[in-house]
């Protein structure tokens, strides 16, 4: 069942599709490293996690040509009329030595110096990257301004995913979160406005959403060996409307 779970998440999902319309080279690796995912989470090696992450720092070039650069210390008219405003809400701050007074200039470095404002992005571009939604519901209700929002999973596998996590860290395969936080960390900086989303973080999602229908399989089989069935096609019927009603509001778009 392990390999059937993980062709058919590979299969009924619109991102992988929309990255094959767009890019056909990475669209293969996407593809090897999700196999090679695969057999990781089978059985770990290190050969196999340092060519997992090789075409992962391949795959990271694509990702940053393919995506437009965040400026992380321009600052807009409207940036500086927040931090004028934040500015002005902070009060003095000074100490006295002897019979003079030193005043710290605390609100400008923490307001206005050009590493608070890069920090200052690069901390929200990390947790709009990490949100679920962009991934399971085209980001809503947060869409955003400028960026090409889309549902890149069928909102039916946010469930197999959270269960994929749980099982990663209760089979101690901690080791999968590298093809989080590496992604993460990278397009923290870079940002994220990138027509086809973040592709770093797609083989990480998928086989996490796989590993997940794996675990549930069995676990159906254990607890409701006679309903089984009955539930795998529910769950197919829901499947096909679901991925119905993303490829209808896709193509209308």
């Amino acid at each position: 069942m392990s390999k059937l779970a993980y062709v058919v998440i590979f299969l009924s999902n619109l991102w992988i599709w929309r990255i094959l319309n767009n890019n056909v080279y990475i669209f293969v690796l996407l593809v090897l490293l999700y196999v090679l995912l695969f057999y990781l989470t089978k059985s770990y090696n290190k050969k196999l996690l340092y060519t997992n992450l090789f075409i992962l720092a391949v795959l990271s070039i694509f990702q940053i040509k393919t995506t437009t650069p965040t400026n992380l210390t321009l600052i807009t008219n409207e940036d500086r009329l927040v931090i004028d405003t934040r500015l002005n809400e902070y009060p003095p701050v000074s100490f006295g030595y002897k019979t003079k007074r030193v005043w710290i200039p605390a609100a400008y470095w923490l307001e206005a110096r050009g590493e608070t404002i890069a920090w200052s992005r690069i901390k929200s571009s990390f947790f709009e990257i990490l949100s679920i939604n962009n991934y399971f519901f085209a980001n809503h209700p947060r869409q955003r301004v400028g960026y090409t929002e889309f549902e890149k999973f069928p909102y039916i596998m946010l469930p197999f995913f959270l269960t994929g996590l749980y099982f990663f860290i209760k089979d101690k395969k901690i080791f999968m979160f590298i093809f989080l936080l590496i992604p993460l960390l990278l397009v923290s900086v870079v940002g994220d406005r990138n027509m086809l989303g973040v592709l770093l973080l797609y083989p990480f999602i998928a086989t996490a959403v796989a590993y997940g229908v794996s675990k549930t399989y069995l676990l159906v089989n254990y607890k409701f060996p006679k309903k089984k069935y009955i539930l795998y096609f529910v769950f197919a019927v829901i499947l096909a409307v679901v991925l119905m009603q993303n490829y209808l509001y896709e193509t209308a778009v």
